[in-house]
């Protein structure tokens, strides 16, 4: 309950107080020679006063009690009115508030019939005065019709005092409901913030593995080549120099884009010319790169061409950092028929009799199942890994739901 409604309820109370008051002390002028009569009447007064304090305060939601109570109230209104004192006729309108206001549909239609019927016999047997004369039976149901429409008047004020505290209430209510549920939506709100902030932390964290790890790899490599032929091979010297120039202008250049991850996602023209590109700069005498192509590989849609772009530098950065591999065969395949797309990798390296899934093959897996995509590993101690990735390309490109990168 609200301090509005406290308020209301306490006016309420104060109102009854007052007209109880009052019919106390009229009954008393009209009856204070008339002891017998006077403690009569007292005593129904204070029942009825008792009765509607107690079902006003106390009992005002109880429906069964409600009921009960102003049927009570009806009929000793009754009798006070028509047998004790008219004056308490004012009475008879604060039963009719409390039926307009307190019952439900169902029960309020009898009451008020009820109620209705009650206040006509009152003033039949109160203030109707009977009249021989030609007029009579007009003039008593011009009267009668007056009296039942001040009633119709007053219940229909009341009615409107109803509906504006219905309404006042469920504007109320629903503004409460509305803090709860923005309460509730900007602790959503941070919950998504701080998940999307985890979200794209751990994807410019994939972007600097993927991106950097395939370069620092290709230099170690070249540099422990550089070393290895320093002496016996000092004309490859120049040429090895130049690569490992190129990888680390490389690896700066890859760095930049992974700090831009958070904006989009790089587009690239050419698939097979990236990873061409991609194989020179591995490439040496001590690491032979076979790479073959089927189908309309650039054909498959943008964001698949960086992804794939992205495990094929992981692919072989595995393979030759983990699996110390000197010959490496990757072939990508784009075959109309199954309407999946292919990334075929095999190696001669160590290999493994159990597959540790470290952060490179995490985030291959993680970039595949965003395609809905299949990745298979084979491998055997010396006997080197194959790998298997199929993406169903008619699943990407009908799915409206996803978005690239």
């Amino acid at each position: 309950m609200n301090k509005e409604d406290k308020y209301l309820n306490i006016i309420g109370l104060l109102i009854r107080l007052s007209l109880f008051f009052a019919l106390f002390f009229s009954v008393y002028i009209e009856y204070q020679f008339f002891q017998s009569e006077l403690i009569k009447n007292f005593i129904l007064l204070s029942i009825l006063f008792i009765n509607d304090l107690v079902r006003y305060i106390k009992f005002k939601n109880n429906r069964i009690y409600n009921m009960v109570s102003l049927l009570v109230s009806i009929a000793l209104s009754y009798y006070l009115i028509v047998y004790v004192n008219y004056e308490l006729f004012v009475y008879i309108f604060l039963t009719l508030y409390e039926i307009t206001t307190f019952l439900k549909k169902k029960t309020f239609l009898f009451y008020f019939f009820l109620h209705l019927s009650a206040y006509i016999l009152i003033w039949f047997n109160v203030y109707y005065v009977p009249v021989s004369s030609e007029n009579s039976n007009e003039k008593l149901a011009i009267d009668l019709l007056t009296n039942v429409f001040i009633y119709l008047v007053v219940f229909f004020v009341i009615y409107l005092i109803k509906r504006i505290n219905y309404e006042r209430n469920q504007v109320l209510e629903l503004n409460q409901k509305l803090i709860k549920t923005n309460s509730k939506l900007s602790k959503s709100l941070v919950e998504i913030e701080k998940l999307t902030i985890t979200k794209e932390r751990n994807r410019v964290a994939q972007e600097i593995h993927d991106s950097l790890g395939h370069s620092i790899t290709g230099l170690i490599m070249h540099l422990d080549y550089l070393e290895k032929i320093n002496q016996k091979k000092p004309e490859e010297n120049e040429k090895v120099i130049k690569k490992c120039q190129d990888l680390s202008r490389n690896a700066m250049q890859d760095l930049r884009k992974a700090v831009f991850a958070l904006k989009e996602n790089d587009e690239m023209n050419s698939l097979h010319e990236s990873v061409k590109e991609l194989i020179k700069n591995l490439e040496n005498e001590s690491i032979n790169i076979i790479y073959n192509k089927k189908g309309m590989i650039e054909k498959i849609p943008p964001e698949l061409k960086f992804i794939t772009y992205r495990i094929i530098q992981e692919l072989i950065t595995n393979s030759i950092k983990h699996g110390k591999a000197s010959e490496i065969r990757l072939e990508l395949i784009n075959d109309k028929n199954s309407q999946n797309f292919y990334i075929l990798e095999s190696d001669n390296g160590v290999g493994s009799d159990e597959i540790i899934v470290g952060n490179g093959l995490k985030g291959i897996e993680d970039r595949i199942r965003t395609f809905n995509g299949d990745l298979t590993i084979k491998t055997k101690k010396n006997k080197g890994f194959n790998i298997k990735i199929s993406v169903p390309i008619g699943g990407i490109e009908n799915d409206k739901s996803y978005v690239g990168g």
